[in-house]
């Protein structure tokens, strides 16, 4: 059986590998900036 600990950090693996493979989707990065740069210039 795994340790509470192991079963959160094996999460935060699963989570951060998630984040990689949809952040290496094909999405132009320029549009992402760019929407980035609107929210903080709307604020």
């Amino acid at each position: 059986m795994a340790s509470n600990g192991d079963l959160q950090f094996r999460h935060r693996c699963w989570g951060l590998l998630w984040k990689i493979l949809t952040l290496r989707k094909p999405q132009p990065e320029v549009d992402q900036s760019g929407e980035r740069e609107s929210h903080a210039f709307k604020k």
